[in-house]
């Protein structure tokens, strides 16, 4: 049974689309690829997706966690609406996945404010 994308009603919901494609996805995806300034195509593969964000950047292993941030955080989104009952506005499901990110980095190692503050401002 294919049932429909319960993020963007649009596509069924396949890994790819939930992941990858769909709409709300996609400005998560966006977030941080507008603050680099850099043009990227969404490859049609997640494996294909880790290995090409290579991005050269003084914080590398911060964007290293991007993809999973963002996967991560639709995830959790797709299963609130699913089983749940609840759902967040997409400026919420923004604002959330960069508060994990920030918060993903500060555990991971000591505090480097100047670092995750490089990450989130724009160019």
């Amino acid at each position: 049974m294919v049932t429909h994308c319960c993020l963007c009603g649009e596509a069924a919901e396949t890994v790819r689309h939930l992941f990858l494609h769909c709409k709300t996805t996609d400005q998560l995806w966006k977030i941080f690829i507008n603050l680099r300034c850099i043009q990227w195509t969404m490859p049609s593969k997640i494996v294909d997706t880790i290995s090409s964000w290579e991005i050269e950047a003084k914080n590398r292993s911060y964007w290293r966690t991007i993809p999973a941030c963002i996967w991560w955080t639709i995830w959790g989104e797709r299963n609130a609406r699913s089983f749940e009952d609840r759902s967040r506005s997409l400026q919420m499901i923004r604002t959330y996945c960069i508060l994990l990110l920030c918060f993903w980095c500060t555990t991971s190692s000591p505090v480097d404010v100047e670092a995750i503050l490089e990450v989130l401002e724009s160019c």
